[in-house]
């Protein structure tokens, strides 16, 4: 289980929709994922089409009376379900203050609950007081959206301090992450922007961005993810980007593997079959093959950058599989899968065999 934690104080940077369309996107790569509307304006809540008039409980009651959080789960959709939020959690700070281990009451109850899920996501509260520290601790990973904008540095240094005066006082370790949201990629300012927080915070920043787009906010208006209302849009590749850089993030260790010890045959993970290419000269890498009707658009690549690493999870049935890597256009077999045939047409194409 992997716990994230989106969190900024700054209003406006899409926080809450990044949760949402986040998480839906995960869901949509086979990823069983559960959101924690942890904001007492219940956005994350409102955006997904859930009418708080008709709540009977949501997490303040599960935190509160003990309630079982299945009692309070919404399930949304196939892999997606929901711990609904609303003003009734203002009042768990204030009940909260007085009682010992209180900064831990939303850890104790993933601790067991949450193994039902691959990854939560939590939309934290807006300002960084008891709701916000019990969503620290609970995660393992923070990530952090923020707007290009000359206000979007505002308060995120003393937000990054707090969060790291916050581990060091309790001996807990997080793993920040920075993504550019609301991102005008005709801007010259934004391009500078993002030069200069790449410069300044390295690995740390996502290479996926997501861009300035209507659709983002008609869909919450609409009361759905991006995915389920306009899935041939661009914001829906933007989130789909972002959950495959996600997923990276959360399976390091397997990608450092393959870097350091690379398989002759496409590795088989609980993420799917992972594709891998080393190249650091490539701009741009896919996939095609039996598995996609070899239409190497649907199956991009991304680039593990410091190392050069291009990679794709494929969630693959059984069975035999050609395929050819597209590097820049240009099609080729898989230089470290000795298994190779040739096709109708004489070219040499990859062969793969998933048991």
């Amino acid at each position: 289980m992997s716990v994230i934690a989106i969190i900024n104080q700054k209003g406006g940077c899409g926080k809450t929709t990044t949760t949402i369309n986040l998480a839906a996107a995960l869901a949509q790569k086979k990823q069983k994922t559960l959101i924690i509307d942890f904001d007492p304006q219940g956005h994350s809540s409102l955006g997904l089409g859930v009418d708080e008039q008709k709540l009977t409980r949501t997490i303040s009651d599960v935190l509160l009376k003990g309630e079982p959080p299945q009692n309070a789960l919404l399930r949304l959709k196939t892999n997606l379900d929901l711990l609904p939020s609303n003003i009734a959690l203002t009042a768990l700070e204030q009940k909260l203050a007085s009682i010992t281990g209180r900064e831990y009451y939303l850890c104790n109850l993933l601790a067991d609950f949450g193994q039902n899920y691959q990854t939560v996501i939590i939309d934290c509260p807006p300002h960084l007081g008891l709701l916000s520290v019990n969503a620290l601790l609970a995660a393992d990973k923070v990530l952090v959206p923020v707007e290009p904008s000359k206000f979007g540095l505002d308060g995120l240094k003393k937000l990054v301090e707090t969060i790291q005066m916050l581990c060091q006082k309790t001996k807990h370790i997080l793993d920040i992450k920075y993504l550019l949201s609301l991102y005008e990629p005709d801007s010259d300012f934004a391009e500078t922007f993002a030069k200069r927080f790449k410069r300044d915070y390295g690995t740390a920043l996502l290479h996926t961005k997501i861009n300035r787009d209507s659709v983002i906010r008609e869909a919450a208006q609409a009361g759905l993810p991006v995915a389920d209302f306009q899935p041939r849009s661009l914001a829906y590749l933007d989130y789909l980007a972002l959950a495959n850089e996600i997923i990276l993030w959360q399976n390091q260790e397997i990608l450092e593997n393959i870097f350091n010890n690379p398989p002759t045959q496409p590795p088989q993970t609980d993420l799917g079959v992972c594709f891998a290419l080393q190249n650091t000269e490539a701009q741009a890498v896919n996939i095609s093959g039996d598995f996609n009707n070899w239409t190497p658009e649907a199956s991009p690549l991304i680039k593990l950058e410091q190392k050069g690493l291009w990679y794709t999870f494929l969630p693959l049935q059984a069975g035999r599989y050609n395929y050819q890597f597209v590097i820049d256009g240009k099609h080729q077999p898989d230089p470290r899968n000795p298994a190779v045939e040739l096709s109708p047409f004489g070219t040499p194409q990859s062969v793969v065999e998933i048991g």
